[in-house]
């Protein structure tokens, strides 16, 4: 995860059974979980996926981590 703006770069270690939209969703879950606790008041973020299922997936259900945990 990476955001010049708030001189971010995160790495996360998934799990090797994780797949690549379960990845794209956690990725995607982490950005919002870090920018809405950065203490910046940021009113608007940008989170750029390419995956179009990972976020049809986020509009329509709410991911939470145990949820992706349990879908392994």
């Amino acid at each position: 995860m990476y955001c010049s703006e708030l001189d971010l770069s995160q790495p996360f270690q998934l799990p090797e059974y994780c797949s690549i939209f379960q990845a794209d969703v956690f990725a995607v879950h982490k950005a919002d979980d870090i920018a809405n606790n950065t203490g910046n008041n940021i009113k608007k973020i940008n989170i750029y996926v390419n995956s179009q299922e990972a976020i049809k997936a986020i509009i329509s259900y709410r991911i939470t981590l145990e949820n992706f945990l349990r879908s392994r």
